[in-house]
């Protein structure tokens, strides 16, 4: 049973938004470009493993992805996390390609297909210490003697994973067509030691202290409001900007029409600059001279607002 779905992490849409605000010749292009793919193949590895996972018996299994929950030490994440009237488990999914060497110093070296090579920090300790918090939280929390396991999931099958000495492959790191099976092992091997019920409140707690992260992105890559570029892009051809005219968006370069692009580029706003935005700013950002039209466009989407004429702003995440 899914208890909380994978959702499309505000990161990836707020680098989606800036990398498309931000034109060719800026400094920092390569760079949000360059992250914008790392991030978009997480989501792929991600829900690559929920395909093996449908297969496990849903009433059973309880699943929570991308779960972020605050501590003492600030916040933890998860990829994925299972709850059974037997064990936890944690998922820590990696998308590495190419061939993984685990060495006796702690560190992954990743060797590419065109042969170079990078270190990472060996991932099961990293998970070791998501279960070190998640049993902490759970004390606190009242959840008392429940076993918690860890699974690194590479998610491309394709990748060779080899030690560098002597030393096996850590156990805990498997390939994600072995996920179902392993996960049925280990449950076939382990006494119910929780109650439905408490996995459900368990669920229920966890779903509450669920925080989702919300950095500042243009602080983050220091770029400066000024430097994105304005206006309604065409969804045809990416030109910016489109022009309103008989209540449509027309682009002037490809002719395309729109009845609501401009959705868009109020979505780039809230995401990259502000999620409350008086008139004259969506009109300065969107590129319309008319306060009028941009007052009609708010309502008839049904965006919310507090305050009311020169003061008002328009809530751009809440909607009626």
């Amino acid at each position: 049973m899914i208890i909380k779905q994978r959702e499309l992490s505000k990161v990836l849409e707020k680098l989606r938004s800036l990398n498309q605000r931000l034109s060719d010749n800026h400094l920092e292009k390569i760079r949000v470009h360059s992250d914008l793919q790392k991030k978009l193949a997480e989501e792929r590895g991600e829900k690559a493993i929920d395909f093996f996972l449908q297969f496990l018996d849903q009433e059973l299994f309880h699943f929570l992805h991308t779960i972020r929950i605050p501590d003492g030490q600030g916040f933890f994440q998860i990829d994925t996390l299972i709850l059974s009237p037997f064990f936890i488990l944690i998922i820590e999914v990696k998308n590495w390609r190419g061939t993984i060497l685990f060495g006796g110093n702690g560190q992954v070296t990743r060797i590419r297909e065109d042969g170079r090579k990078e270190g990472f920090p060996n991932p099961v300790p990293q998970a070791n210490l998501q279960r070190y918090r998640l049993q902490k939280w759970l004390l606190q929390s009242g959840f008392n003697n429940i076993p918690i396991h860890t699974m690194v999931v590479i998610s491309f099958p394709s990748t060779i994973i080899k030690s560098t000495n002597q030393q096996a492959i850590p156990k805990e790191v498997i390939h994600n067509n072995q996920l179902m099976f392993k996960i049925n092992t280990l449950a076939h091997k382990r006494k119910q030691v929780i109650s439905l019920d408490v996995l459900h409140q368990i669920a229920d707690e966890m779903m509450a202290a669920h925080t989702p992260e919300d950095k500042n992105i243009l602080e983050t890559y220091g770029v400066q409001q000024a430097e994105l570029i304005k206006g309604v892009i065409c969804d045809n051809c990416s030109f910016s900007s489109m022009i309103w005219q008989l209540s449509k968006m027309h682009c002037p370069k490809c002719e395309f029409i729109s009845e609501d692009s401009y959705l868009t580029a109020i979505n780039d706003y809230s995401l990259l600059i502000n999620r409350e935005a008086k008139n004259s700013e969506l009109r300065d950002f969107l590129q319309i001279d008319s306060p009028h039209i941009v007052k009609r466009l708010m309502h008839r989407e049904g965006f919310a607002f507090i305050g009311n004429t020169n003061g008002r702003k328009y809530l751009l995440n809440e909607r009626n």
